[in-house]
């Protein structure tokens, strides 16, 4: 290609995986500092994050304030770009726990880093004007990658999957957390979360039997997940099914009132 040969535009649309993350209470957070040391911190934090998605082969494709855009399967095709994402997504909130563990020694409060991931076709290509172009993704697939981050503040996870993700991931398992309908959309969307190393064995197998009775609307649900709280306080879905069941949800098909 010569020198002065502009880019072109146009894409594709092409299978996907797409990352969204956030801080959860940057705003706040940010209100405590100056604006240098915000800039500063945040520089910082992305370069931590953005090592963790380099080294399982994705593209950070944009920073929205204190957020991250990452894409598998483009520019380069990924056939394992599911497997990908979620290797990756783990190895972000590693990275932002470390991060975060760092900085309360310093004695700064960094809140924890949601993340979403999910799987769909994309418009992908270079978009924009002759005078400024960027390589990005555009579709819906990125919306609900979006509106998946989201609900971690409602579910308490960190890391929040869809069906469509989980179900090309080979070497990756997962827990399922429910049937979710966010608000504006009509179709339920599986929302799992990734099976850590450090997951008990005892929480899983009980957590399933649990969600299975759960998912039959039986009545010995609500005391299975009672039980699993009060051996495993900390763990994000258990407690999200406790505070449903006690005002009086039941099943596992979630209706969101809120975005």
């Amino acid at each position: 290609m010569q020198a002065d040969t502009l880019p072109s535009f146009g894409g594709e649309h092409r299978e996907i995986t797409a990352i969204f993350t956030d801080i959860a209470g940057f705003t706040t957070t940010a209100e405590t500092m100056d604006a240098a040391t915000v800039a500063e911190l945040l520089g910082e934090y992305f370069g931590v994050l953005t090592d963790a998605v380099v080294e399982n082969g994705g593209l950070v494709n944009d920073f929205i304030g204190d957020g991250m855009l990452v894409l598998f399967g483009a520019p380069m095709h990924q056939s394992d770009h599911a497997d990908r994402a979620v290797a990756a997504a783990l190895a972000i909130d590693e990275a932002a726990q470390r991060f975060n563990a760092e900085l309360a020694a310093r004695g700064i409060n960094w809140g924890h880093t949601r993340i979403g991931v999910h799987t769909g076709v994309a418009l992908v290509g270079n978009i924009g004007t002759h005078g400024k172009l960027k390589y990005g993704a555009l579709g819906d697939t990125l919306n609900t990658t979006s509106r998946v981050e989201g609900l971690n503040k409602y579910i308490g996870s960190r890391v929040a999957v869809t069906g469509e993700t989980a179900a090309q991931c080979r070497r990756q398992t997962f827990r399922p957390v429910g049937e979710i309908v966010v608000k504006g959309r009509k179709n339920a969307m599986p929302i799992l979360t990734p099976v850590s190393p450090a997951d008990p064995p005892a929480l899983l197998v009980r957590y399933a039997e649990a969600y299975a009775a759960l998912s039959q609307e039986k009545p010995e649900a609500a005391e299975l997940f009672a039980a699993l709280h009060r051996d495993f306080p900390a763990d994000s879905a258990t407690a999200f099914h406790v505070r449903r069941l006690a005002v009086g949800e039941n099943g596992v098909l979630v209706v969101m009132q809120e975005k």
